[in-house]
């Protein structure tokens, strides 16, 4: 009974070690995800979504250029002024005081937390052209708002 507990304990701490399989992907198109909708890797590779399956949210297989992926995570990138991408973490906090971001470049896996946020369009949504403040005096500029997703190779 102990060596079970013991191997299910390997497993589960193997698969976290292996969390590394994990793959960023940015839609290189606006819009909604349809057939052969492109996404860039960190590598610079293009690969494209063979068919959106009806159900996006995580734990959803995606076939990515012929191979089986669990989503793990889909929602904005936010490309600021400064060269630094973020993906908000939980919720958005109303005026988007104290929410936490994830970076995903340069710095991926770093944990910002913004102090502030200008609507400059007003239109209740952080998007291109607001600007954030995740440092005490420095608001960064939105350059630039992308689909992101990240995925694990599905289990064979």
């Amino acid at each position: 009974m102990q060596c079970a507990a013991c191997t299910a304990l390997v497993l589960a701490l193997l698969g976290t070690a292996l969390g590394g399989q994990e793959i960023s992907l940015e839609a290189l198109s606006d819009g909604p995800l349809a057939p052969c909708t492109e996404f860039h890797k960190p590598n610079c590779d293009v690969i494209h979504l063979d068919e959106p399956p009806a159900d996006l949210s995580p734990g959803s297989l995606l076939r990515l250029d012929g191979h089986l992926y669990v989503l793990q995570w889909i929602g904005p990138g936010y490309y600021l002024e400064s060269g630094v991408i973020v993906e908000p973490l939980g919720e958005p906090l109303p005026g988007l005081e104290s929410q936490r971001w994830r970076e995903v470049y340069p710095n991926d896996g770093a944990i910002h937390t913004s102090l502030s946020w200008q609507d400059m369009d007003r239109n209740q949504a952080l998007s291109v052209s607001d600007t954030l403040m995740l440092e005490p005096g420095r608001a960064l500029k939105v350059k630039d708002v992308r689909v992101r997703l990240r995925v694990k190779p599905a289990e064979p």
